[in-house]
This record gives structure tokens, C-alpha cells and sequence, in this order.
């Protein structure tokens, strides 16, 4: 996800406090065990009090830049941008993003936990849930809705960023389908 995770209180002070061992022993480890923990406990990102991270890729029409900021104190600053400027450096879009809406999406695209959580009580439409059976089909009903739109929408950006990979996907999917009526 192109945001860092907050943690929680006890997970915070568990990563803390493993700080202050690395810090305690950080003459004793030799260079490649100090990159090791490094890469297997994330601390890099995961815990850290700021981070600002640009990347930048360039084009033959231009650059993109991304950037991540995170304030664990202000979590209001946290963003993630994106910027495509034109080989003039003429800024021809830019958007940035909040923490909330990339969680949003990342949990949409990716399956993860929603922001808003718990239990379904209520329809789509929010009509009351008679029980809990009705609550259990109203949940695989769904579930099957939101396979489907972010199955669509990963191939809204199959073909943003792979048109031609996109249109095979396609005709593939479409003759397979064909098989599967005349089986």
C-alpha cells in the first residue's frame, strides 16, 4: 500500500521497545545482521515517527512523481501524491490522496478489513436484517457484489496499464467461456 500503517497503542510500545534493544546492542551487530533486521522487521516503515518517501520515474514525455508522507503526531498531513509533469515540467496532473481513501481502496482491491467494520445489520438498500441467517445471505450476496466490481475493476486497470495484455485476458476469458456452454 502506498501509505504507511498505523499502529496501535500496544503494538507501538512492543516496536518501541524493540528500537530501544537494536539501539542498546546496535555496536555489537555486524553490518549484514543489522540489514537483516531491517528487511524482516519493516521497522524501516512500520513504527517510525516520519517518513517521506519520493519516487520518481521518467518518461520520454515526461516524469512521475510519487510521494508518501507520514507524521505518526499529525496523522492529518499523511498523504500519498502523484504527479505526471510534461518534459517542460509543466505539471499536467496531479492528485493527492488521504490516508483513509488509499486504506479505502487498498482494502476494496485488495480484500482487507473495511474502515467501517462489524457485523452486517442492514440491507444494502438498509432495510433492518431479520436474523441471523438472513444476515448470512445478505453477507454472501455481498461478497459476491463486491467479487465482481473489484474483478472489474482490476480489469479497468489491466487495460489502463496493459491494453493489449488486457484484450487477450479478454478474448481468452471469452473462449473459455464458449467451452464451458458447450460442455
Amino acid at each position: 500500500m502506498p501509505m504507511v500503517a498505523r499502529l496501535g497503542a500496544d503494538d507501538q510500545a512492543k516496536l518501541d521497545r524493540a528500537w530501544e534493544h537494536l539501539i542498546a546492542h546496535v555496536t555489537e551487530a555486524d553490518r549484514t545482521l543489522l540489514l537483516d533486521a531491517m528487511i524482516v522487521s519493516q521497522m524501516y516503515q512500520i513504527g517510525v515517527d516520519q517518513l517521506d518517501m519520493v519516487s520518481v520515474k521518467r518518461l520520454p514525455g515526461g516524469q512521475v512523481t510519487m510521494r508518501v508522507r507520514f507524521d505518526r503526531l499529525r496523522p492529518e498531513g499523511d498523504r500519498f501524491s502523484f504527479t505526471y509533469a510534461d518534459a517542460r515540467t509543466r505539471v499536467l496532473r496531479e492528485e493527492s490522496f488521504e490516508f483513509g481513501e488509499v486504506a479505502e481502496r487498498y482494502a476494496f482491491l485488495y480484500g482487507g478489513a473495511s474502515l467501517k467494520g462489524g457485523e452486517p445489520t442492514t440491507g444494502a438498500t438498509g432495510e433492518a436484517v431479520a436474523d441471523v441467517g438472513d444476515a448470512r445471505e445478505q453477507a454472501a450476496r455481498e461478497a459476491e457484489e463486491r467479487r465482481l466490481a473489484v474483478e472489474a475493476r482490476m480489469t479497468e486497470i489491466q487495460r489502463l496499464l496493459d491494453p493489449e495484455g488486457a484484450a487477450e485476458a479478454e478474448a481468452e476469458s471469452e473462449e473459455a467461456g464458449v467451452e464451458n456452454d458447450r460442455g
